[in-house]
């Protein structure tokens, strides 16, 4: 089998699917009594066990505001809502008061909020917000146990799916994504990002970046926090809530992200701008600050458990952006996990193209990658893309295309340690058919040569006609089709594979190395054979300059015994004579079409 081409190449990687559903649920009884609200704790304060929690217990939560002010909101128990999911029990809580009517109740950017019961007179921890209702009573949320939470830190499981007795299934907050300058065609590369998370990028936002954090800027239960992904010319950023900060540890969101366990994801101050109101769920916009306050580094069920101070795994990224009028060179660090990194530079890709372009157009564009991969060196590979309507979306595609096969192989770790992708932008198309194929002789002697003319439509340019001299293996013989095609164009053949007979299957990490390093290219034409058993060989590969669509099939007789081959050669008219013994087939040069001069080659 051989490395994947053509739309496969191009498929991004994908982490395996888990996605809550949203479901609408009923609105619960009418708002509870409000208590008064103590002050917020300034010393530690102990957890509330949950064994004790009864309906009708009150106190309070902390979240960020705009302004990044710490608000402070009434929180009334309903009930616990054992075994919500296995092993999971949650609290169904009320909240109320002057912030929530102003921002429409439990809002994305919330989850991690900590809920404080109040118990003789003194706060305890219950927990972290952790999932609401969507298109029901927003002013409805569970509460993830402390406990639960704490408990993160030395079990991971599998993201539960929490389903309530007579209420459907809830979800957890929604956790805003912030995309500086996002667009619609990047939501179609971020999306699979989540495939494997508890939360969905939505509401997401084309949020600010390297807002000065304020000296007053603390991290404290309450706090508002982004978890970053990819920063510098595109900033990608979830933001949430602190639940407990205790030394040099800290909890937040009480639910996963994407749910990865054991990660290594820069965390940064967020700062609030407003509250939006939303029929499905209230979110925050919010703003991301400078500098790193640490790293998280567990992606629970149940939270996100970091350390304040400890440095996050990253991996550079430059990407070089040519459009011919200007040369832009841009420098990004992403997350250091294989999970992510294919996926974030097609959208940082996306995002950069589109900033070059400033349209959304047909076009063309050549990508050369060159891949630091530690110990094993560099991997060096080139690419073309031709799109009738978006270049930059298709460009983004395939760019991610190599760092997915790498992150995909199952021979080892590929340790990449760098990536710098050029791109060479045109918003001109710059492709060709292959619309026509004549054979010079429709029969050939094994071992010989097969002459084929080959039509080419270019995008709106004269056609031309290239010419091939094709080595016949010696091993063939009998009826063979002949198939051109474009090195970025699958086989349509029945009863043959659609990839194979192109290099051997990789054995091992430096063989895959060395099939991706000579993996077809789109502006490459492709000559295979093709024969009764359906096994193909490859008899001649050649550059163009211009993306080779589609593929045309001709049928060659190859006369494999001696005696044939005496009488082919008998046949064969002398030069300059009239005829060819490809029969009715037109000469190409009299179809109108002009020959290319530097196509009449002997290529083998």
């Amino acid at each position: 089998m051989s490395i994947p081409a053509g739309t496969n190449r191009r498929r991004l990687a994908r982490p395996s699917a888990w996605l809550f559903a949203v479901l609408v649920v009923a609105g619960l009884a009418a708002a509870a009594a409000q208590a008064p609200l103590p002050s917020t704790p300034s010393v530690a304060v102990p957890d509330f066990p949950l064994a004790t929690v009864a309906a009708g217990m009150t106190g309070y939560a902390l979240t960020t505001g705009p302004g990044d002010v710490i608000e402070r909101f009434p929180v009334e128990v309903v009930g616990v809502q054992y075994e919500a999911a296995p092993g999971l029990d949650l609290v169904l809580v009320r909240v109320s008061g002057p912030f929530i009517d102003a921002s429409g109740g439990v809002a994305a950017g919330m989850s991690g909020s900590p809920v404080y019961l109040v118990d003789g007179g003194r706060p305890a921890l219950l927990g972290a917000i952790g999932y609401v209702f969507p298109n029901a009573d927003h002013r409805l949320a569970l509460v993830t146990p402390i406990a639960t939470m704490r408990a993160e830190l030395t079990t991971v499981s599998r993201p539960p799916a929490v389903e309530l007795e007579g209420f459907g299934r809830a979800v957890p907050v929604a956790t805003p994504i912030l995309l500086t300058g996002a667009t619609a065609r990047a939501m179609t590369l971020l999306e699979p990002l989540f495939d494997a998370g508890a939360v969905a990028p939505f509401p997401s936002q084309a949020g600010g970046s390297g807002q000065p954090t304020s000296p007053d800027f603390a991290l404290v239960p309450g706090a508002a926090v982004a978890v970053r992904l990819m920063t510098g010319a595109v900033d990608l950023s979830a933001v949430g809530t602190v639940t407990s900060v205790d030394g040099a540890r800290l909890l937040a969101f009480g639910h996963p992200f994407l749910g990865f366990g054991p990660v290594s994801y820069d965390l940064a101050p967020a700062h609030v701008t407003t509250i939006v109101h939303s029929d499905v769920v209230p979110f925050k916009l919010a703003n991301v600050g400078t500098g790193s306050l640490g790293a998280v580094v567990l992606d629970a069920p149940a939270a996100l458990a970091g350390v304040t101070g400890a440095a996050p795994d990253t991996l550079p990224l430059t990407i070089t952006i040519d459009t011919g009028s200007s040369h832009e060179v841009f420098e990004l660090s992403l997350a250091a996990d294989e999970r992510l990194y294919p996926t974030l530079t097609a959208i940082a890709t996306l995002q950069l193209v589109d900033r070059s372009l400033r349209m959304t157009s047909a076009g063309h564009a050549d990508l050369a990658w060159e891949i630091s991969l530690g110990a094993a060196g560099r991997l060096n590979m080139l690419e073309q893309v031709s799109s009738p309507s978006d270049i930059a979306l298709d460009s983004a595609r395939l760019a991610g295309g190599p760092l997915a096969l790498l992150a995909t192989n199952a021979f080892q770790a590929p340790t990449v340690t760098g990536i710098d992708l050029s791109v060479n932008l045109s918003t001109e198309q710059n492709h060709a058919a292959v619309s026509n194929l004549v054979l010079e002789e429709a029969t050939v002697p094994a071992g010989g040569h097969a002459i084929v003319h080959v039509r080419l439509q270019p995008f709106r340019r004269q056609a031309i006609v290239r010419t091939f001299s094709v080595a016949i293996p010696a091993a063939l013989s009998g009826e063979v089709t002949l198939l051109v095609r474009g090195g970025d164009v699958p086989r349509d053949i029945e009863d043959v594979p659609e990839e194979g007979g192109e290099v051997a299957e990789p054995r091992s990490f430096p063989e895959l190395l060395d099939a991706m390093r000579d993996q077809l290219q789109a502006s490459e034409l492709i000559i295979e054979s093709i024969d009764d058993y359906g096994d193909v060989r490859r008899l001649l590969r050649t550059p163009l300059p211009f993306v080779v669509m589609d593929s045309q099939e001709v049928t060659l007789t190859v006369a494999g015994e001696e005696s044939d081959a005496e009488l082919l050669l008998d046949a064969v008219p002398a030069p300059g004579s009239a005829g060819s013994a490809a029969g009715d087939e037109p000469d190409p040069a009299e179809e109108g079409a002009p020959r290319d001069p530097e196509g009449e080659q002997g290529n083998d």
